[in-house]
């Protein structure tokens, strides 16, 4: 899932655990934690399994981008995955640059990998995170809850409005959304975030090429 909301398929794991090739569109992707990179990066985005992609949509007919997610910018530069508004409990302690498979074959818990499809204890877990992230696909607005963002924070909607937290609610901003074509400009990328992202004004990065820039604004 790309930060500018795309779904890529058929990706192979080709370095560490967040750089992958993806056999379809013949391009290599990554999951980096700096908002440099972040920001300007098309490659860049959330890696999923597809069972667990399948089991979401299944169960709650929800077709997951990248903008469903809560991204948490700190001040070092660094982001969250969720981490600290998930209590993903006990798989956390496998959790390491390299997944600790080995510790979890020990500790009998190979059960929480398995294909969520296929195993109902597995299934019940990931069931408790999507609670907790509050994503809903009948919304109008964000699919995921305003409660995870502050009071000016701007997002995308699933209506193609942009809408604004006022009031610790997802609030529309009725005006209709423009698209502006611009030549390439990676300082431009740099400076505005691609629309899975939140923005201080109605302004993203809606998509890209080598050639030009698709920006969404009002």
């Amino acid at each position: 899932m790309t930060a500018t909301n795309k779904l890529i398929k058929k990706c192979k794991e080709i370095n560490g655990n967040n750089v992958f090739y993806s056999l379809s569109d013949k391009k290599t992707y990554t999951s980096s934690p700096y908002i440099e990179m972040l920001f300007w990066s098309e490659n860049n985005g959330y890696f999923i399994h597809k069972d667990c992609y399948n089991f979401v949509k299944k169960n709650y007919n929800i077709n997951l981008v990248f903008g469903d997610f809560f991204i948490n910018f700190t001040k070092k530069n660094y982001y969250s995955l969720n981490q600290h508004y998930v209590n993903f409990e006990n798989i956390k302690k496998y959790w390491a640059q390299f997944f600790d498979y080995t510790q979890i074959i020990k500790d009998k818990n190979f059960w929480m990998v398995e294909s969520p499809l296929t195993n109902i204890k597995n299934a019940s877990r990931i069931k408790k995170n999507i609670k907790q992230l509050k994503i809903k696909s009948d919304r109008s607005g964000p699919s995921i809850s305003a409660s995870f963002y502050k009071n000016g924070d701007i997002k995308i909607g699933n209506d193609g409005y942009f809408w604004i937290i006022k009031n610790n609610k997802w609030m529309k901003i009725n005006e209709k959304p423009i698209i502006e074509i611009v030549k390439i400009n990676n300082n431009l990328l740099k400076k505005i975030p691609q629309i899975g992202y939140t923005n201080k004004q109605p302004l993203f990065v809606k998509d890209y090429n080598d050639k030009e820039i698709i920006l969404i604004k009002l």
